[in-house]
């Protein structure tokens, strides 16, 4: 009797091959639905709490007839400029770096003493991922006076820019509270308007004092006679504009120009009630510009899409991949041609 000897049993790669199988696929769908790090790049952001400039403003002052008899009221008058020029600037800051990122400043009370004087302010820009690049500047209470006169008084003043690669922009300036010589005033944000006070003989008089201290002592101490008057004009609204095509965009809180014209005249009477000396003192001059919570944005891009994959992460992803896929065939080839599993 013929025996059959046992032939050896191969192993059955069919039991294998769809574990292989699932582990290229999933592989495959974490390459195919990896998301690219988002990001964008360019455009600009400016925030700006505090601007405010003023210049040297000195008074115009003439005289006439006996030039001896008023010499020291001359003296005294051009002795030292009415204001002193100066210039400040609050909590600035500028455009976040790239892909995301936020600027921020805050500053105590600013002040420009006899003229101005701004509680807290903050400025602020902000980048988002392939998103909002943004710029907010604020500031507390701010109080104007000229000469000893109370002038403005302006609430908190918050202004807002917003822009988008591919959103439309925005801009927004709030109305804050506004106060003129005590009276309130509206503050639309069409137009600029401008308001203005009327000085009286007093009020004039007591300006004139405050910028040469001690002078109408002395005209009366040489029996001279002061007139005055004079009048404060202030230009002062805010804006927000934003341009959908290019993506631009810019607001400011609350701005105003202050304007002074003060006149004098000092009269030395003689004998006669007419004047044995005269003298004409003046000044037209605009002494404040101030601009409270400027902001202004413009459209960043968004980077082309090689550039924002996070090559890091998915050239090992692929590399995976492809070593499982080739695993894959060369699983398949050699099982062709055992003729696609053992036979006896």
């Amino acid at each position: 009797m013929l025996q059959m000897g046992t032939v050896p049993q191969r192993p059955d790669r069919r039991r294998w091959l769809p574990a292989l199988l699932a582990v290229a696929l999933t592989m495959t769908l974490v390459a195919l639905t990896f998301t690219p790090a988002r990001a964008s790049v360019g455009g600009s952001a400016h925030a700006t709490a505090v601007q405010a400039r003023a210049p040297q403003v000195e008074l115009d002052v003439q005289a006439t007839g006996t030039i001896s008899a008023v010499q020291p009221i001359l003296d005294r008058l051009t002795r030292d400029p009415v204001l002193a020029g100066r210039q400040i600037t609050a909590a600035q800051v500028g455009t976040p770096e790239a892909p995301a990122g936020t600027e921020a400043d805050t500053v105590p009370q600013q002040r420009i003493p006899g003229l101005v004087t701004v509680e807290e302010s903050h400025a602020c820009t902000q980048r988002v991922q392939d998103a909002e690049l943004s710029a907010q500047a604020r500031t507390g209470q701010v109080s104007v006076g000229l000469l000893g006169l109370d002038v403005l008084r302006v609430g908190p003043v918050l202004a807002g820019a917003t822009t988008h690669p591919t959103q439309e922009p925005t801009a927004r300036a709030q109305e804050p509270q506004v106060e003129f010589f005590g009276r309130d005033v509206p503050l639309p944000a069409e137009e600029p308007i401008e308001v203005d006070e009327q000085l009286s003989t007093a009020d004039a008089l007591a300006a004139l004092e405050t910028a040469v201290p001690g002078l109408q002592g002395l005209v009366e101490a040489i029996g001279g006679v002061v007139e005055a008057g004079g009048g404060v004009q202030v230009h002062m609204g805010r804006s927000a504009e934003a341009d959908p095509r290019t993506g631009r965009a810019g607001a400011v809180g609350f701005h105003a120009a202050v304007h002074l014209d003060l006149h004098a005249r000092v009269c030395i009477p003689n004998l006669s009630g007419g004047c044995l000396a005269e003298v004409t003192i003046r000044t037209d001059a605009t002494v404040l510009d101030l601009v409270l919570a400027e902001t202004l944005v413009e459209r960043p891009e968004t980077m082309p899409v090689v550039e924002r994959i996070d090559w890091a992460v998915v050239v090992p992803v692929i590399a995976l991949v492809a070593v499982v896929l080739f695993a894959l065939g060369l699983a398949l080839g050699r099982y062709r041609r055992t003729g696609y599993g053992d036979r006896s």
